[in-house]
């Protein structure tokens, strides 16, 4: 199979772009073309297939040739869009004159979260997850396996406005009068871009709390945090979710991550697991042994390869 991914931009690839065209490398039966008449499919990634009509992008941040080579392709048949974007509409990845005549579209962000329900499209969309990069699993191979904890529950994030996230961080700050809590954004100063580079210390406070509560923004569901936080092999709890228990392989509560409905449950939940080291472990092994199994990018090739195969 021949596959064109186009990078319109003036700037180096970065972000899920970047993530996805590596794993299509190591595919022995996958071929990189430039050439939109050889390929067999165009792989159009976040809002590249419509991005001349967003307007956080200015005209000069274009390579003019690669976009008017987007612009005038009119093989419907061999478009396909992979949309990581947060927006739940399909506005910003493709105009609506066109939404229909795409042969295939994966989407992340296709849940309201008002009633936490699927949204109903006007098309297929195929439900679409993060996945666990591959320079995070790399970095915690170089890591020692035995456990050192430093904090009992760590919550990485600061107060931003997200409703979600803040209440939950008010309340894990609380939890600090009993137990040895880590809350707050983790930085890196020589990382230039989040989506490509990896930040090793926040990495680094993942793999030494013994429970990971990560919260979803306010508007969409899905982050990379939840995966990067099963990775660690220490249990991740999270708020209810629905994609990641649609997907292949979906995440199972209480055997991969512990999932809570709301601030009492989290507090009973916490205190419940702290005391059971061994359930606590358990479950920690499990997600990541399953994160690492079925939830990279590699694997979401795999699903973006097979739907299209089975409608070839």
């Amino acid at each position: 199979m021949k596959i064109s991914v186009p990078w319109p931009f003036k700037e180096d690839l970065t972000g899920e772009t970047y993530h996805i065209l590596n794993a299509l490398k190591k595919r022995n039966d996958i071929e990189l073309v430039d050439n939109f008449d050889e390929t067999d499919y165009i792989f159009f990634m976040m809002d590249i297939y419509n991005c001349w009509n967003c307007s956080w992008y200015s005209n000069d941040c274009f390579n003019q040739e690669i976009l008017n080579k987007i612009k005038t392709n009119k093989d419907y048949h061999k478009h396909i869009i992979i949309d990581y974007l947060d927006f739940t509409t399909t506005s910003n990845s493709v105009s609506d004159e066109k939404l229909d005549k795409v042969f295939k579209y994966f989407k992340r962000s296709i849940v309201n979260r008002n009633n936490n329900s699927i949204i109903n499209y006007s098309r297929e969309i195929i439900p679409l997850s993060y996945a666990v990069r591959e320079d995070f699993i790399n970095y915690d191979n170089t890591l020692q396996n035995d456990k050192k904890y430093k904090y009992d529950i760590c919550y990485l994030f600061s107060k931003s406005g997200q409703r979600r996230r803040d209440s939950v961080l008010n309340y894990i700050k609380r939890l600090s009068r009993k137990y040895k809590v880590f809350t707050g954004y983790v930085h890196n100063k020589n990382i230039s871009c989040y989506y490509t580079n990896m930040n090793t210390n926040y990495y680094d406070i993942m793999k030494s709390s013994k429970i990971i509560v990560t919260c979803n923004p306010d508007n969409q569901e899905g982050d990379h945090r939840l995966w990067e936080a099963l990775l660690t092999g220490n249990i991740v709890f999270c708020d209810n979710i629905l994609t990641p228990t649609l997907i292949d392989n979906p995440l199972i509560e209480g055997e991969h991550l512990i999932f809570y409905e709301n601030k009492e449950k989290l507090y009973e939940k916490i205190d419940y697991f702290l005391l059971r080291e061994e359930e606590r472990e358990k479950i920690g092994l499990a997600g990541r042994k399953y994160c690492k199994k079925y939830h990279t990018f590699d694997n979401r090739v795999d699903f973006i390869i097979k739907n299209i195969n089975n409608n070839a």
